[in-house]
């Protein structure tokens, strides 16, 4: 039996290595001329992050906020508030569709008929 012939594969394997330390060299390369982070300051983006409604608030704060106590007006029970937002999920062809035009119909009767 003769051992099967291994140089192909050889010279492919070192082609690829070549390819490898080229692009680690071109990686290397690009880490050390890009320039240094900025400096951020911080209180400064917590603060905008904070007014800008994205960072958590106590419960404390939320509570003194009689705004947000005031029940939402739900345009369809359990499903829709009016000025929030409702996530649909589901597998596809399980009636997402179908029952998001059935709430427009409903919603748009409702509303022509008062």
């Amino acid at each position: 039996m003769t051992a099967p012939d291994i140089t192909g594969d050889r010279q492919e394997l070192r082609a690829l290595a070549k390819t490898i330390a080229a692009n680690r060299k071109k990686s290397r390369a690009m880490t050390r001329t890009e320039s240094a982070p900025q400096v951020v300051d911080v209180q400064a983006e917590l603060t905008r992050r904070r007014d800008a409604g994205l960072l958590a608030r106590p419960l404390s704060e939320l509570l003194a906020d009689p705004a947000l106590l005031v029940e939402p007006v739900e345009v369809m029970p359990h499903l829709l508030v009016a000025g929030g937002v409702t996530l649909l999920s589901g597998r596809e062809k399980t009636g997402k569709s179908t029952l998001v035009g059935y709430l427009v119909s409903q919603l748009t009767r409702t509303r022509g008929d008062s």
